[in-house]
């Protein structure tokens, strides 16, 4: 059996790491993170995005970054395209509708992000129902919750 404590580790180690010096790690190494042609080095871009960035003063340049690798095929980096879209929702959850209204996500990626939402416990129940609905499309027009 497993547990979450090595990944929250990870997470909060990595935050207190990066905090001294957050705008310039992004600009510089997340940046170039992102732009790799690499599965793992883009993954690592967007674990990093997920466990230190998600806050609402970088939310529409998280949409943005994730916008430019939707096409993106490979696994691993799909997955953490919705692990860190879903750690967005549960945050933000009125704004990162309103991304994914509008996204460019492959359907794949899509219904992984929506079933990553509805995985966790921060979500309520009628919201996990209201978006199971539109798992395998994606909706003209979200309601409010």
């Amino acid at each position: 059996m497993t547990t979450g404590a090595p990944r929250i580790f990870f997470c909060s180690e990595l935050r207190k790491t990066i905090k001294k010096h957050e705008e310039e790690f992004l600009k510089i190494k997340v940046k170039k993170l992102l732009a790799s042609n690499q599965e793992f080095t883009t993954r690592v871009g967007l674990v990093i995005l997920k466990c230190a960035y998600v806050d609402a003063s970088h939310l529409n340049l998280i949409f943005d970054r994730v916008e430019k690798l939707a096409s993106r095929e490979e696994y691993y980096a799909k997955m953490a395209i919705a692990w860190l879209i879903s750690e967005c929702f549960i945050k933000f959850p009125d704004e990162t509708l309103e991304y994914l209204k509008k996204s460019t996500l492959n359907k794949w990626t899509f219904n992984k992000t929506i079933s990553k939402i509805c995985d966790s416990y921060r979500v309520k129940p009628e919201t996990k129902t209201y978006l199971k609905n539109f798992a395998n499309k994606k909706p003209p027009r979200f309601g409010r919750f």
